[in-house]
């Protein structure tokens, strides 16, 4: 695959001399991005004193080319995609239109030339590399209010996959091959209580998909392990006082506080089915023949399943799973014969008991009775067909508080 660098120009002129520095120049949003097939991104370069000022072109900019893959904007092939100028005047902000099918070229190269200054012989060359890809983007929406003045507003989003799973179902799998989602505190106002941060942070997130059927219809759910920050950098200030505490994640929690009891009850049914089926393992696990028997052959599927949802997104914190994981990641590469054998069905038993109780650990689909651990489970129904694919909201109320969660999933 072929990559791009930003290109700083090859002089070290006096350009302090016209109050201009090359390496000042920046493009955005910067040195690579990843847009959905179709999708559209607006990129332009600032220039940044040494004061720290920002200043959206300039004037007396002389500006040489927009080119996609070295082809002038508007003359490319429209397989790469297509460049169109926003800023008539300088020609110093573009749209780029990422084509219906990821290019045979990805990233693709969009890169601008230009003189410095007025009469700059010189020439600075910025370049952005972006990646194409084919999924699903996942926006997540929360909405809280409360007494005391309580209002908070996040959102999140992330690129994902549709990957299919061992016994014919999905999961929506993030690009980055991690299951956790950006969230951003949009809005948090409290009487005499004032949000000092992070504004941003992650959370465990994980979307299944069940089998698709003719209509390219199935059943889906979204399993949010956390509302709020898990490390002790939330902080506010009251008073004149700055105080480490967590208060994001106990208020949704408190408003979804009987949706949670529903999701308990429901972790502890598939924990239930979990151990049986981790007893069956053992109990099996030198009898050849089970295995052949549609019980024992489900049981591998399970197995199977389980290594995809491991490998691909799970974070689970457990050290000795995230060993074993490794471990039988590894083994599977390098003996086929390792897939359904004893010795794996062993081994993915292990890392399943290392996994109980550990709420941060999805990995089922709601087709097939498997645990997906989290506190609050929204369902929905997908489609695979183009546009919004799948729409979930999920109110409640508690305590004086009401919150909202929207979720919706667009192929790209």
């Amino acid at each position: 695959m072929r990559k791009f660098f930003i290109l700083i120009p090859l002089f070290i002129a006096s350009l302090t001399s016209h109050g201009q520095d090359a390496s000042n120049y920046v493009m955005h949003p910067g040195a690579s991005a990843t847009v959905f097939t179709g999708e559209k991104l607006k990129l332009f370069f600032q220039y940044i004193t040494t004061e720290g000022a920002v200043i959206n072109g300039s004037s007396d900019l002389s500006i040489s080319n927009w080119t996609l893959n070295g082809k002038p904007a508007g003359q490319g092939d429209d397989a790469e995609g297509t460049l169109r100028v926003t800023d008539g005047m300088n020609a110093t902000a573009l749209e780029y239109t990422a084509p219906g099918k990821i290019p045979a070229t990805n990233p693709v190269a969009v890169a601008v030339s230009f003189h410095p200054y007025s009469g700059s012989k010189s020439m600075v060359t910025l370049i952005c590399n972006i990646t194409v890809i084919a999924g699903y983007r996942v926006t997540v929406d929360m909405e809280l209010t409360g007494p005391a003045g309580i209002h908070i507003s996040l959102s999140g989003e992330s690129a994902t996959q549709l990957k299919p799973l061992a016994d014919g179902t999905y999961m929506l799998e993030p690009v980055d091959k991690k299951s956790d989602m950006n969230m951003t505190v949009k809005d948090f106002s409290m009487t005499k209580v004032t949000f000092v941060g992070p504004h941003q942070y992650t959370i465990p997130l994980f979307i299944s998909i069940g089998k698709i059927d003719a209509n390219g219809s199935a059943p889906a759910k979204l399993v949010l392990a956390r509302f709020g920050m898990a490390d002790p950098s939330e902080s506010y200030m009251a008073d004149g006082h700055t105080t480490q505490t967590h208060m994001i994640e106990p208020l949704f929690f408190n408003a979804f506080i009987k949706e949670f009891l529903v999701t308990d009850k429901s972790n502890i049914a598939d924990a239930d089915w979990e151990k049986a089926w981790a007893e069956r393992m053992q109990t099996h696990q030198g009898d050849p023949a089970y295995f052949k028997s549609a019980q024992g052959q489900a049981d591998i599927q399970r197995l199977q399943k389980l290594q995809q949802e491991m490998g691909g997104t799970v974070n689970n914190p457990n050290v000795q799973a995230q060993q074993l994981a490794q471990q039988i990641s590894q083994k599977a590469q390098q003996d086929p014969g390792y897939m359904g054998s004893a010795q794996y069905q062993k081994d993915i038993g292990r890392e399943e008991l290392l996994a109980q109780g550990n709420k941060d650990t999805g990995g089922a689909t709601p087709s097939s009775g498997v645990r997906m651990h989290g506190v609050l489970n929204i369902e929905g129904i997908f489609h695979a067909g183009g546009g919004t694919s799948l729409e979930m909201t999920k109110q409640a109320s508690s305590g004086g508080f009401q919150a909202e969660i929207k979720v919706k999933v667009v192929k790209g």
